[in-house]
């Protein structure tokens, strides 16, 4: 190291110094002396500097402080899925799963072991779970869709995907995709023995969402458009466009949300009367957002939140915005509930993720996958504060 040889070079030049000028043993002995005591100086300051080279990586990342564009703020949000005991999170080759994506669904194993014979990709680019079956929908970095184990749009290069499947009754509920040339394509989430459809309609496509047997959509130009029963409605004054989020309820109520390029937001009810708060209208510098029962919360550049409230939210609701949203800061991506900040602690259910693998490495069972954390006999489970980096 340069610090150990500039001090070790003093020491010997020193000693040497004072060896040619003593004409005694008994000065020679003194150089001697001082040229171990500097000897042995210089390997504390070695041993110093080695020690600050080996503190962990963690160390270094706390200081890693948010500050997202959109693009960027998007790209973390499709490697992140909060749900809670079935949350997971890709970061380049490494997956990461809370407990029952293991336990129940068997995804975590699943997929490692997809990758690790090399049928399915190393590398995650957007993940998510079903809402109501608990199984993973893992786009790799070849563009194709895993749904539970099997390819799903296969023969296509995706891009983006979402996945609305809420209940197992015999409504349209589909995943939908977009590909490289920027078509959508659909099919419904609930069998894999579905026909792959595609948007009439709908070209030049960045984003979707999907919602029962609807789409919204972001397209390269920045402009916006929703489909209902194969019918496109251009969204008037949606233009510059980041984002698209569509949620209500099932038949009586559906509304759009949107982030523009320049962090602001825009809303409109697309059928019934708009329930979502109408300050959300004035934020600004936002790079996601979150859409749950009674709120609506938005993540800032700088890992901030702001949140709103609807006029009939309970206590419950508030409490937890205000334990959340409230008090979470520097964060990287988030969900209802859970959240990764820049410097990698882990908050909320993200503190599940105790299964993770590198998936370039040979999988050998999720016994081998289970990391060190400390068990939590509230959640009945092992918790992690923060992601250990996967060799």
């Amino acid at each position: 190291m340069k610090k150990r040889n500039l001090v070790l070079a003093l020491a010997f030049t020193a000693a040497a110094a004072l060896t040619a000028c003593s004409g005694g043993s008994g000065e020679a002995a003194s150089g001697q002396n001082q040229e171990e005591q500097a000897e042995e100086e210089g390997e504390d300051e070695a041993g110093k500097e080695a020690q600050e080279e080996e503190k962990p990586q963690e160390d270094a990342a706390e200081t890693a402080k948010a500050n997202w564009t959109i693009d960027e703020a998007i790209a973390n949000q499709m490697r992140f899925h909060g749900q809670g005991f079935y949350t997971m999170y890709a970061e380049g080759t490494c997956l990461y799963a809370a407990p029952n994506a293991e336990s129940d669904t068997g995804s975590f194993s699943r997929y490692a072991m997809l990758a690790s014979e090399g049928t399915a990709g190393s590398q995650i680019r957007q993940i998510q779970t079903a809402a109501y079956s608990d199984a993973e929908l893992i786009l790799d970095s070849e563009g194709r869709l895993w749904y539970d184990g099997e390819q799903f749009f296969e023969g296509y290069n995706l891009q983006y995907f979402d996945c609305f499947y809420a209940t197992s009754a015999g409504y349209a509920q589909n995943v939908a995709g977009v590909t490289a040339d920027g078509a959508v394509v659909y099919r419904d989430a609930k069998t894999s023995d579905s026909e792959i459809e595609t948007a009439e309609g709908l070209t030049n496509v960045k984003y979707v969402d999907a919602f029962w047997d609807r789409l919204a959509v972001v397209r390269q130009d920045g402009t916006a458009a929703y489909m209902a029963g194969g019918e496109v409605t251009e969204l008037d004054g949606w233009t510059d466009m980041a984002m698209i989020y569509m949620g209500g309820m099932q038949d009586d109520y559906t509304e759009l949300i949107g982030i523009k390029q320049d962090g602001t937001v825009v809303a409109q009810a697309i059928v019934g009367t708009p329930t979502y708060p109408e300050e959300i209208l004035s934020w600004t510098d936002i790079v996601q957002i979150i859409r749950g029962t009674d709120y609506v919360a938005g993540l800032k550049s700088d890992g901030s939140f702001v949140y709103a409230l609807e006029a009939d939210a309970n206590d419950y609701t508030k409490e937890l915005c205000e334990e959340t949203y409230g008090t979470w800061t520097n964060v990287m991506v988030a969900a209802e509930q859970a959240a990764i900040t820049a410097d990698g602690e882990l908050l909320g259910d993200a503190r599940l993720l105790s299964y993770g693998w590198n998936l370039e490495n040979p999988y050998t069972d999720y016994e081998a996958a289970k990391l060190e954390g400390e068990y939590d006999d509230d959640m009945h489970a092992v918790l992690l504060t923060r992601l250990p980096k996967l060799s």
